[in-house]
């Protein structure tokens, strides 16, 4: 009788009653992500697509927290309508009294307790852990031969040293380009000043001269354009020098340095700045 009024019962029939988590001591069986789906859909009235993502979301955090690599969401979701349909079909036929139908109810019942194996195809040589790997060899033969019994301390302080790391790696990056960016601006505007400081200059240093009777001459005023035009100073950069360059190469002077001693030095040597190009 009571063997009739399970047969009957749509949530308890092969699969038992519902669950409402998974366990977190070892991988979700094919029975274990079932019985959580008739939770959602039966229990809660969800809708099946609903509970197919609920369930395959509950089934990866459990695989992640074993560190094992493992199939997007929608190929857990596949995997699972397929065990949830074949399920259904053995349903349709429970009253059947045929000795084959009662031998797929058997086979069924064993196919429950296997893994609902989700990891990827070259899970072995993703997994970089020996023991992470051992650990799904001996669930795959047997969901009840090990278990999880908590987090490793060892590769948690790792995988933490490792996430720090890059983080610090990326911190520094990240305020290189920033002085980068900084430096070039602020280069751009020492020049500028460094120009403006040496047009000051001269303009206080510049003294009027006493001008003389005018006497009339010949040939000095035209002698004196071909003077004034030749003595006309050209812009030029004063990196195109290879001396220049390999003198800076050799002190290892950053760009912004390089430029700012180098307008020191040309003004020192009497060349004005603003004809001068870095």
């Amino acid at each position: 009788m009571a063997s009739s009024s399970l047969r009957s019962d749509p949530q308890n029939w092969l699969i038992g009653k519902p669950i409402s988590l998974l366990s977190t001591a070892r991988l979700p069986r094919m029975l274990d992500v079932l019985q959580l789906l008739q939770f959602h859909h039966l229990t809660e009235g969800r809708t099946l697509p609903e509970s197919y993502k609920m369930t395959c979301d509950a089934a990866i955090c459990i695989w992640m927290r074993a560190r094992i690599p493992t199939q997007r969401v929608d190929s857990c979701v596949r995997k699972l309508s397929k065990l949830h349909q074949n399920y259904l079909a053995l349903k349709v036929h429970r009253t059947r009294k045929r000795e084959s139908d009662r031998m797929k109810e058997d086979m069924f019942k064993g196919d429950l307790q296997e893994l609902f194996d989700i990891a990827t195809k070259d899970v072995m040589t993703e997994i970089q852990n020996e023991e992470d790997r051992e650990f799904l060899r001996m669930q795959r033969e047997d969901t009840f031969s090990c278990s999880m019994t908590g987090v490793d301390v060892k590769t948690a302080s790792k995988e933490s040293r490792k996430r720090q790391r890059e983080e610090k790696e990326r911190k520094v990056k990240m305020r290189y380009e920033e002085r980068m960016t900084k430096g070039f601006n602020e280069t751009e505007g020492e020049l500028s000043s460094l120009t403006s400081n040496s047009e000051s200059e001269e303009d206080e240093e510049y003294q009027p001269t006493q001008t003389q009777p005018c006497t009339p001459t010949t040939s000095t005023s035209t002698d004196s354009t071909p003077g004034a035009s030749s003595s006309k100073k050209k812009v030029k950069n004063i990196f195109q020098s290879p001396e220049v360059v390999g003198a800076l190469d050799r002190v290892c002077l950053p760009d912004r340095g390089a430029v700012f001693v180098a307008g020191a030095v040309a003004q020192a040597l009497g060349h004005d700045i603003s004809e001068i190009t870095f």
